[in-house]
């Protein structure tokens, strides 16, 4: 599956579940994560990161160390 096909899935998925909240488009978050993806570069320099402190970055604050 690719990536646009993914992000409408979970947009839908997420707009059935949303309860009242208004999801954007599966377009508009397309649209979106390729900005994120195009300024990450700038991004990680600004703060001075590599690749391997944001791979060290998500693990870290998304794994508990409790489990």
């Amino acid at each position: 599956m690719i990536p646009a096909q993914v992000i409408r899935k979970v947009r839908n998925w997420l707009a059935n579940h949303a309860h009242g909240t208004r999801v954007p488009g599966g377009e508009t978050i397309l649209r979106r994560f390729h900005d994120f993806c195009s300024d990450l570069r700038s991004i990680c320099d600004k703060l001075q990161l590599s690749q391997t402190d944001l791979d060290n970055f998500w693990t870290s604050t998304t794994v508990s160390p409790n489990g």
